[in-house]
């Protein structure tokens, strides 16, 4: 993970290189799930509001817990690509 002072300006020089790609999934390439989380809600609540597609149940085995829906209409996953790292070990086992 990179320190940013202005995370902000990383995601529109990587816009200005990928300008087809959504804003929420820049800000998630670069590791910063929050903002992508918040401006992936942004985008779905507009999408929302200005479409009348109804929510489908997905296809596939139904669980004995959930139901999974989905949306047609709407062009984006909602996984988040970025993976936290795994934190390195300071210690060896012979030092404990």
């Amino acid at each position: 993970m990179v320190d940013m002072e202005m995370p902000s300006a990383y995601a529109q020089f990587s816009r200005s290189m990928m300008p087809r790609k959504p804003r929420h999934e820049i800000y998630s390439a670069l590791c910063l799930a929050k903002q992508g989380k918040t401006l992936f809600y942004r985008d779905f609540q507009h999408h929302l509001h200005h479409s009348s597609a109804r929510f489908r149940i997905a296809p596939g085995i139904k669980g004995m817990v959930m139901l999974v829906f989905f949306l047609p209409s709407f062009p984006y996953d909602r996984h988040n690509r970025c993976q936290a790292r795994p934190l390195q070990k300071s210690k060896r086992k012979s030092d404990v």
